[in-house]
């Protein structure tokens, strides 16, 4: 993306990042060392689940944040940010698959799934946050694959959906080329004018 402003807004969510990365670590350490793991295993260790799910949250929002700006940047094509030979196929008249695409649904599915994977994503930092790992992980993990799967069946329905609404487009784009093709090859010459034999009233040879 060659956008300043994307590139600002990565910059900041970046420094967000890092900003809270930096206070987990040694905050981290110091409850390894000196907490009291004897009497409050359980609520240090709660601290650290919240703590690095709420760093882990922020982490996949930068991730999650820079794909939807991605998204809306391809959601048109820009030939000036292709390679030479594309460019030179675009002038001979060659339109690439990517100008098939409506803008609108392409955005609208990368936000579909962007929306998919975050709510994915939460929902395993709860349930990890909130569950019982110690007493067993069979109930957990279950649940986990439930989601997750849950999620590839809707990542590829969406998928499949998006894939149907190109092959609509293109088809609709092919008919409407198809069309203009065949009206502009039915196009009559106009009679001449009086006075000449050619179009827009030529004198022909030894016409006076």
């Amino acid at each position: 993306m060659s956008d300043p402003r994307a590139k600002l807004a990565m910059l900041i969510l970046s420094i967000v990042v890092l900003s809270l990365l930096l206070p987990c670590i040694p905050t981290t350490i110091f409850l390894f060392v000196f907490g009291d793991w004897k009497n409050h295993a359980w609520g240090i260790e709660l601290t650290l689940k919240v703590m690095w799910s709420v760093w882990l949250a922020v982490l996949a929002s930068w991730g999650l944040t820079y794909v939807t700006m991605f998204g809306w940047h391809f959601r048109r094509p820009h030939p000036s940010e292709w390679p030479k030979a594309l460019v030179r196929a675009w002038n001979e008249g060659v339109q690439p698959p990517a100008m098939f695409k409506s803008a609108s649904a392409s955005f609208t599915i990368t936000v579909v799934l962007v929306s998919l994977f975050g709510a994915a994503f939460l929902a395993s930092l709860c349930l990890w946050i909130i569950g019982d790992w110690s007493e067993g992980w069979g109930p957990l993990w279950l649940a986990l694959k439930f989601i997750w799967g849950v999620w590839w069946v809707l990542a590829i329905a969406t998928v499949l959906v998006r894939v149907a609404i190109f092959g609509a487009h293109r088809r609709r784009a092919r008919e409407q080329r198809r069309n203009e093709g065949g009206a502009a090859g039915s196009g009559e010459q106009p009679p001449p004018e009086p006075g000449g034999s050619g179009p827009g009233g030529t004198p022909s040879p030894g016409t006076t």
